[in-house]
């Protein structure tokens, strides 16, 4: 049975919210979902979500992912260990790679295979809960490494 915590979902589409929130909600202690980055952040605080599944664009016509980054950026900023998996329908290798360069966990293409989504939510979630109890390298630490490491 897969367990991923306290589940943050952000995403401009109140359907994909939905459709989400009743694929997840079994696995999950609780799931918040928001329409609007700025919501989400203003929720973290009292929410604590120990998982982030995050759209990348939010305003009509929107495919860039920028606001995607802009959140991840904010997101890591206030917790450089933060679990975020970034997801958006406009996906291609080089904005996926961009997104883990950036910081995110993981990168979810839409429309989401439900098996992947299960099997990458539970992953992440259970590395999360080991870092602090291993001496395996923080998620900030492996970040740096990855940005260092050459023809990435």
């Amino acid at each position: 049975m897969y367990d991923f915590g306290k589940l943050m979902i952000v995403d401009d589409n109140e359907d994909v919210l939905f459709s989400l929130r009743y694929l997840l909600e079994p696995y999950c202690k609780s799931i918040e979902t928001v329409t609007l980055p700025e919501t989400a952040l203003d929720k973290a605080g009292s929410f604590k979500p120990d998982v982030w599944l995050a759209d990348m664009n939010f305003r009509k016509d929107a495919n860039t992912g920028q606001e995607g980054f802009d959140l991840l950026k904010e997101i890591l900023s206030r917790d450089s260990d933060a679990v975020v998996i970034l997801m958006t329908a406009y996906s291609d290798t080089e904005k996926a790679v961009q997104a883990i360069k950036a910081g995110a966990t993981d990168f979810i293409a839409k429309p989401w295979d439900r098996e992947k989504l299960l099997a990458t939510q539970s992953s992440k979630y259970r590395s999360h809960l080991t870092l602090p109890d291993t001496n395996q390298p923080s998620a900030a630490s492996l970040r740096e490494a990855i940005l260092r490491a050459p023809g990435i």
